[in-house]
């Protein structure tokens, strides 16, 4: 039986699983935009969050649909609206990924960052995310000390693969 991994935050369940896809393709987002050089302003604040907002809402609507017509195939009938609000909210997990970087971007302007040290603090916190995430499934799976470890860089290691990826770009 597969056990599902979720943080509770405030009255929130969380989806691991979900975080982890959010958080890599909000990574592989930000790896390939050309940011501009020069301080962080206003519209590039928006531009950033658009960066992210985007294919990680993409990524929220194809979930919508595959879960929509799964359940409708396991009913034999189109979902209720309770059943289709259960599944839209669920899916909207994805979506935290972008709040939490439209406030990173927002305390970056405030701090009057570079555009450029914004978009790689954020690609290094995205990382450490993906550290702590790790660490917290080898924990909760009951793994040994050997496999917490194995668990924790291999989550870790991902996401320094897509910030490789940037450099590679020359950003």
């Amino acid at each position: 039986m597969q056990r599902r991994l979720s943080l509770q935050i405030g009255r929130r369940q969380l989806s691991i699983s979900r975080l982890v896809y959010a958080i890599i393709i909000s990574l592989a987002s930000l790896a390939l935009y050309d940011e501009p050089d020069g301080p962080l302003t206003a519209p590039q604040v928006v531009i950033l969050l658009l960066v992210v907002i985007g294919p990680v809402a993409a990524l929220a609507a194809a979930h919508v649909f595959v879960d929509l017509t799964g359940e409708q195939l396991r009913l034999g009938h189109t979902p209720d609206a309770r059943e289709i609000g259960t599944i839209i909210g669920h899916n909207a997990q994805f979506l935290t990924v972008g709040v939490t970087a439209g406030l990173w971007f927002l305390i970056a302007y405030a701090l009057g960052l570079s555009t450029d040290d914004a978009v790689v603090l954020l690609l290094l916190i995205r990382v450490v995310e993906l550290f702590a995430l790790g660490a917290i499934v080898g924990h909760r799976s009951g793994a040994s000390t050997r496999l917490r470890i194995v668990m924790t860089l291999g989550y870790g290691i991902v996401g320094l693969v897509v910030v490789a990826v940037e450099l590679l770009l020359g950003h």
